[in-house]
């Protein structure tokens, strides 16, 4: 359950985000920051920009590019890249929640990644992880970014998930308060 609430408040913020028209452009684990009681911060936004205002990003040849959180359109040098490549990025954040911070694309290098992923090769359903957590993983990694799903539409699929828990965790994400001052 758990991880069901982590990651609802990250698709919450991407979704924040990304109706603000902005792009993270390096979500992930390790950019997010989770404080007591489970609350989650998005961080880093160094390579976060309006892509909407030029449409389009420049990349400095000189910055470190984090290329297995990077959506496939991404890959390909001058491509424009919305905010449905940062899906591609919460994708591949699930995994590292469901791994409790595994790398991703185990036993695969970076120079193979671009090949294998245009071959249709996705990372295997971990250990333990949930039949539906994994699914919205794949949907997160539908090769067109037109056919994955927003984060709202995340966020909604993830509460769905919750709500499996009970009412008070779909409606909020978060477990009920057991601070005495909070209740009547």
């Amino acid at each position: 359950m758990q991880m069901y609430q982590v990651a609802r408040q990250i698709a919450r913020g991407m979704d924040h985000i990304a109706r603000s028209h902005y792009v993270h452009g390096d979500l992930a684990a390790r950019n997010v920051l989770v404080g007591k009681y489970l609350v989650v911060k998005i961080s880093d936004f160094g390579l976060a920009e309006d892509i909407y205002s030029r449409g389009y990003r420049r990349q400095d040849r000189l910055q470190k590019v984090p290329w297995k959180w990077m959506a496939p359109e991404r890959l390909h040098s001058g491509e424009a890249y919305t905010a449905q490549s940062d899906v591609w990025s919460f994708g591949i954040v699930l995994y590292e929640i469901c791994t409790l911070g595994g790398d991703p694309y185990p036993g695969v290098a970076v120079s193979e990644l671009k090949e294998h992923l245009q071959a249709g090769f996705r990372m295997r359903q971990p250990e333990d992880c949930p039949h539906a957590m994994y699914d919205l993983m794949l949907q997160c990694w539908r090769w067109k970014p037109a056919e994955r799903p927003s984060f709202r539409s995340l966020e909604d699929k993830i509460d769905k998930n919750l709500s499996f828990y009970g009412p008070e965790y779909a409606t909020t994400g978060n477990p009920p308060s057991k601070d005495p001052s909070t209740t009547a």
